[in-house]
């Protein structure tokens, strides 16, 4: 598949080869692009459809992948076309601001603008400024994103029918959809932290340091397009400081104190060296009650929340106040904050699977012989990580439902290999498969 992505990307080439001897009245409308998107579409569903499953794969996983993507394109033109009719959440004022970046940094020479004001300028340099080909790439990084959480699946060892759910969640969680096929960089984001979990597990269960390589850089990749993201890399150093790979167990190491000194000088370098290219967030930050400030001035909109457990902006009340803050950033809006239809459809449709993919995994880590316990340790590690940075810098339930479907892998893998746990320990007269007998295919 990737492979045919790269194919793909050569015939984009012949495409702009032939748009410069357009006219430029002809290339500001959408023909071109579209008659690009109806070619490349066929070819990627025929190429989906003649796949053959893999070994421990999902059944009927290439007619739901086609369907997934067939959706993800109706989406995108709904956004187009349709707006008249009905906006999707988070379509408008972002989605337009990094169209009006993108076209300003061709302007300027493919200058002053970084993040996904520029990837996308790149976008429309490559081709012409025209907001589909952000949205129709946005939709086939969400299918590469689908590719990759399927080839985590085929490699753990749970029961076929947890794998179905996680990836009917991952095809078909609502607002990822609309994420996937707007202006917006969500999408990018999303496959650049499942690259990073699934490089991250294969280094747990094979031990290639490698793939630690790759992990960290992918993560720097998704912190370029947004500072929070760099929670996934602090995540990665708290396991590689703890995760025992031979024992298969979190312990405190002789190399813990060393891979914890390193780490604060990694990020002290970059922080100094590239803080305003991956930091940008932080700027202004020197304190805790800088961080409480901040939160405070993002509390705006008719979804705003603020709240505390205690009205403190020490470290101690940073410390008190952060569990509440995760919370609301994971489950808004919470039914006492419902002002309509639309937030209990986001509550339902959004928050409350957040709420029990933690619910299940902190059970599920109770169990006694429970073989994948260590696998729930790690994405309860980087869903905690990703959770404190993320509540810090929001404080709008509009945002924190955008923001949080950037862990949807994460978050899934952590709820279906949690169910799974709890379904085998149940089954009291079957025996319990020893952690040594697991491994990572």
């Amino acid at each position: 598949m990737f492979s045919l992505m790269l194919y793909l990307l050569g015939f984009g080439s012949l495409v702009t080869f032939l748009i410069e001897n357009l006219s430029e009245n002809f290339k500001n409308r959408d023909f071109v692009v579209n008659i690009f998107i109806c070619c490349t579409a066929i070819i990627l569903i025929i190429k989906i459809l003649v796949q053959k499953d893999q070994v421990n794969g999902i059944k009927n996983f290439n007619k739901i992948l086609t369907f997934s993507f067939i959706l993800r394109i109706l989406f995108m033109y709904w956004d187009r076309y349709c707006r008249h009719i009905f906006i999707f959440p988070n379509s408008g004022l972002d989605t337009g601001t990094f169209d009006v970046w993108a076209r300003e940094f061709l302007v300027s020479g493919l200058s002053g603008q970084s993040g996904y004001g520029a990837v996308l300028g790149y976008i429309y340099g490559f081709f012409y400024p025209n907001p589909l080909w952000g949205q129709y790439i946005n939709v086939l990084a969400s299918v590469l994103t689908i590719i990759v959480f399927y080839k985590i699946l085929c490699k753990l060892t749970i029961d076929q029918k947890y794998k179905t759910i996680g990836i009917l969640v991952v095809c078909f969680m609502p607002n990822y959809i609309i994420m996937s096929a707007i202006l917006l960089r969500e999408s990018f984001i999303t496959l650049l932290l499942a690259l990073t979990i699934y490089c991250l597990l294969e280094w747990f269960y094979k031990y290639h340091w490698k793939y630690i390589i790759y992990a960290i850089s992918l993560v720097l990749g998704a912190t370029y397009l947004h500072s929070g993201t760099f929670a996934y890399a602090i995540a990665i150093f708290i396991v590689l400081a703890f995760a025992n790979n031979k024992k298969r167990k979190f312990q405190f190491k002789q190399s813990s104190i060393f891979i914890t000194g390193f780490s604060i000088i990694f990020i002290t370098f970059l922080y100094s060296s590239y803080g305003d290219t991956l930091f940008g967030y932080l700027g202004g930050i020197e304190s805790v009650k800088d961080v409480v400030a901040k939160s405070e001035v993002y509390a705006t909109g008719g979804s705003a929340y603020n709240v505390y457990l205690v009205d403190d902006s020490s470290s101690l009340g940073f410390i008190i106040n952060s569990p509440i803050r995760i919370f609301y950033f994971l489950a808004s809006p919470l039914p006492w904050d419902w002002r309509g239809m639309s937030d209990i459809i986001a509550f339902f449709g959004s928050g409350f699977f957040y709420l029990l993919a933690i619910v299940y995994g902190f059970r599920a880590l109770s169990l006694k012989n429970n073989k994948n316990k260590e696998l729930i340790i790690v994405f309860l590690i980087f869903i905690i990580c990703s959770g404190l940075i993320y509540s810090w810098g929001v404080s709008n339930a509009g945002t924190a439902l955008r923001h949080r479907d950037k862990f949807l892998a994460s978050f899934t893998l952590l709820l279906i290999i949690s169910l799974d746990s709890i379904k085998q320990f149940k089954k009291q007269k079957v025996p319990v498969l020893k952690v040594e007998n697991f491994q990572w295919q």
